[in-house]
């Protein structure tokens, strides 16, 4: 598998669902659409695992690793304009009053980034057919 390195500031849903799994270890066990449970295999992510889309997959990340997110009500944009832009933070381990902190157009692509950057860095590898 070729992998590629983008920044996580820039990833898509599909990446960070992918990098999530990688994270929090693979998600195995999926319904096929004649309802019957399967088995992934080690390099797929389970099919409807997707935590940038779903809160009750990405809720247990946010309460375990103490995620905050909110609407980022400061930033300036064109006065025009109206974006809406989460916020997602997360203390580090090690030093105090510092956090990671990542945004996104969803509260949930917010906390996945943030959870992805605090726990590989800031540059990830995701496999080539992602991009």
């Amino acid at each position: 598998m070729t992998m590629k390195t983008i920044k996580v500031a820039d990833a898509t849903n599909v990446q960070l669902d992918w990098l999530v799994a990688q994270i929090v270890g693979p998600v195995r066990v999926w319904k096929d659409s004649a309802g019957n449970y399967r088995e992934a295999s080690d390099s797929r992510v389970a099919p409807y695992f997707r935590p940038t889309r779903n809160w009750s997959q990405m809720g247990p990340i946010i309460e375990g690793e103490g995620i905050d997110v909110r609407l980022d009500r400061d930033r300036v944009f064109d006065p025009g304009e109206k974006v809406e832009r989460w916020y997602a933070s997360k203390p580090f381990d090690t030093i105090p009053d510092a956090e990671w902190v990542e945004y996104g157009s969803t509260p949930l692509i917010a906390v996945a980034r943030c959870y992805v950057s605090s726990v590989l860095g800031e540059e990830v590898e995701v496999p080539e057919e992602l991009i």
